[in-house]
């Protein structure tokens, strides 16, 4: 049995969205790194993606942990 989150949310599905939170930040990393050295143009500055790879790990972690919560409260 499954505890769920709010209306349609479950354990699961929080550990594939933290999944993807964490790729985005990943990505966003590459893209700074490649908007730094100047093998890509991007209209943002690459401490822009910084932060916002920064807020997606946070999001990421905070997902997990709340479905680590609720995966253990059942």
């Amino acid at each position: 049995m499954r505890l769920r989150l709010g209306m349609n949310v479950s354990a699961p599905l929080m550990y594939a969205l933290s999944w993807i939170l964490l790729g985005a930040a990943f990505l966003m990393v590459g893209l700074a790194i490649a908007t730094a050295l100047g093998v890509e143009w991007l209209p943002v500055a690459p401490l822009t993606d910084l932060i916002i790879a920064a807020i997606c790990a946070g999001l990421a972690l905070m997902c997990r942990s709340l479905a680590r919560r609720f995966e253990h409260a059942v």
